[in-house]
């Protein structure tokens, strides 16, 4: 229902929404065309899925020992404090890079915003491409949740994370508030027309 509130919201906005879509056309071109989907990129995508661990273990008070990522041999980081599924699923449900772009993007006036926006849609298909190889039953980080919590609750994750980057990308910071109001609305309606 949600993703229904946001189509309308862009469709007074097709040169940002169009900005962002050749973002991610050029990110999986460049990719898949001319580097191949096993060169150095692997070591960024690697690298961004560390960073986002770390960056959630340290919101949830854990300190930083090491940061390790490899293409070769993939990644890890070692931090004092106890895990939890939050640290461990957040590389599949956060886009961090894609996240900052869009929020530096509401920063930036026009014409140059348009730039800034398709940048915000090359980090995002460089998000979901890597994500798209890292989601796989053998992922150590999903054995340690459970593949069936992860499956069920990484789709929603990632359907709310792209309509979230999509709307402050397309309408700058009200984007924020389109989001939020289009979850809470929806759910409100979900869960009281189900009790009725």
């Amino acid at each position: 229902m949600s993703i229904t509130d946001v189509v309308s919201s862009i469709s007074g906005n097709w040169i940002e929404f169009a900005s962002l879509t050749i973002g991610i056309i050029m990110y999986a071109a460049i990719r898949y065309i001319f580097l191949g989907e096993r060169s150095w990129t692997s070591t960024f995508e690697v690298l961004h899925h560390e960073l986002i661990h770390a960056f959630l273990a340290l919101c949830c008070f854990c300190t930083i020992e090491e940061i390790k990522a490899s293409r070769c041999s993939g990644g890890h980081v070692k931090y004092n404090g106890q895990g939890n599924w939050l640290i461990f699923l957040g590389p599949y449900f956060l886009p961090l890079l894609p996240l900052i772009i869009a929020c530096a993007s509401t920063l930036i006036a026009e014409p140059f915003s348009y730039f800034v926006i398709a940048l915000t849609g090359f980090s995002m298909g460089f998000y979901y491409f890597s994500l798209h190889d890292d989601f796989h039953m053998n992922q150590s980080d999903l054995k340690k949740v459970g593949f069936p919590f992860s499956v069920i609750f990484l789709i929603p994750a990632n359907i709310m994370a792209i309509l979230l980057v999509t709307l402050i990308s397309i309408n700058g910071a009200d984007g924020f508030g389109i989001w939020f109001e289009a979850i809470w609305t929806n759910t409100y309606d979900l869960v009281f027309f189900r009790l009725s």
